[in-house]
């Protein structure tokens, strides 16, 4: 079973790269230009997005998937065979990266400008943020597309965070409707719980299903319970079937030993009890 713990690291490592502040005598947000090197190739998973690795310092890389539609003067004809010279652009409110390359049976490779917007670091500091050596680097900001309007929706639903949170919450698409459902149903919710809560897929109707069953349930039960696929009507079959199941941490430990609504049927017929432990003895 993964705890939230783990849940937390595996998060914390995949985000890391991007998270990552630029590194010191490096290029800073401050409104000062990047640059680097590029590869990029078809996303395995969305055949219209190209994933890329961006490496602007030796000790660090970001790396990103974005639509090809999202790319200024992008030819997709270029991932076909080997294509000559390409030019093109990603263009976000943080600023604009520049890419130049070539492209070799749908591998590219090449140089990239990043050019900070200096009107977005001046409404940042607007809203109480300042790029700072300790937070991201714009680069990081443009290609994970943290506008502006994002922040202040976010500020809106309750969550006035660093440059940091704003970043790993938009990168695992957590969307200030979110941020306000949970808020609405939990109170008060720490930006690390709140990540947690996206990362492991814990959606609004997941969690309003969880409260009905478990008046009482906490952040940390909604996501151990979603890290152990445990689904709304699983409780209710294992209820059906005899499970004295009141808690979530009761429910925790019957998916935890795989107990099933037919283990429990046959307890009952047998007039054995219904405890997690003694019915995974029934295996055996």
């Amino acid at each position: 079973m993964r705890t939230i713990g783990a849940i937390a690291l595996g998060l914390a490592i995949s985000v890391t790269a991007i998270a990552a502040p630029t590194a010191p005598g490096a290029a800073q947000a401050r409104g000062a230009a990047e640059h680097g090197s590029w590869t990029a190739r078809l996303s395995a998973d969305r055949p219209d997005h190209l994933r890329f690795e961006l490496r602007g310092d030796p000790h660090a890389s970001d790396g990103f998937t974005v639509a090809i539609a999202a790319l200024t003067g992008f030819d997709p004809r270029a991932l076909r065979g080997s294509s000559g010279p390409v030019t093109f652009a990603l263009r976000r409110e943080a600023g604009i990266v520049t890419f130049r390359g070539r492209f070799t049976d749908g591998i590219g490779g090449g140089s990239f400008d990043f050019a900070a917007d200096p009107a977005y670091v001046a409404a940042l500091a607007k809203l109480g943020l300042a790029t700072s050596r300790g937070e991201p680097s714009l680069l990081s900001l443009a290609l994970v597309d943290v506008t502006t309007g994002y922040i202040r929706a976010m500020q809106t639903a309750a969550y006035r965070a660093s440059l940091r949170d704003y970043l790993v919450l938009r990168a695992i698409d957590t969307t200030p409707d979110y941020a306000g459902a949970m808020t609405r149903a939990f109170g008060a919710v720490p930006v690390n719980q709140l990540v947690t809560l996206r990362a492991t897929n814990a959606d609004p109707d997941y969690v309003a299903a969880l409260r009905r069953l478990f008046p009482g349930v906490e952040v940390h039960d909604v996501v151990t319970l979603r890290a152990m696929h445990v689904m709304p009507a699983d409780v209710g079959a294992l209820r059906s079937a005899g499970a004295p199941i009141r808690t979530p941490n009761e429910m925790i430990q019957f998916a935890a030993l795989k107990v099933t609504p037919d283990m429990v049927r046959r307890a009952v017929r047998e007039g054995q009890p219904i405890s997690p432990s003694s019915l995974a003895q029934t295996r055996r």
